[in-house]
């Protein structure tokens, strides 16, 4: 169960706080380079895309294993998690938490 836990709750770090928060920092970092206030340069918006591609990377993984852990489960109880009585399939649980809505583009910083 701990496999289970663990990947739900990376799963949902990633999903609702981590990714959102590197899209916002992404689109901030592009908007700044494309009017020029941006001192970095290429290489600070680089580095938000490559922050954006790891942290659904990451996303996917748990998602992996969250899967994963769900059929080990299933395997131990002798079958799917809906036709042993056991309770609601978790999978779909985890997958019904709605993600958080879209920060307000006053609220990006600039």
């Amino acid at each position: 169960l701990f496999a289970f836990d663990d990947a739900a709750r990376r799963l949902a770090l990633y999903r609702d706080n981590l990714q959102p928060q590197a899209e916002a920092t992404m689109a901030s970092v592009q908007s700044n380079y494309s009017t020029g206030i941006l001192e970095g340069g290429v290489i600070e918006v680089l580095d938000a895309v490559d922050n954006v591609l790891e942290f659904e990377l990451e996303r996917e993984r748990a998602y992996h294993d969250l899967h994963l852990a769900a059929a080990q489960i299933e395997y131990l109880i002798g079958g799917p998690w809906s036709e042993t009585g056991v309770g609601p399939d978790p999978i779909e649980a985890v997958e019904a938490v709605p993600l958080p809505s879209p920060m307000p583009a006053e609220q990006h910083p600039e």
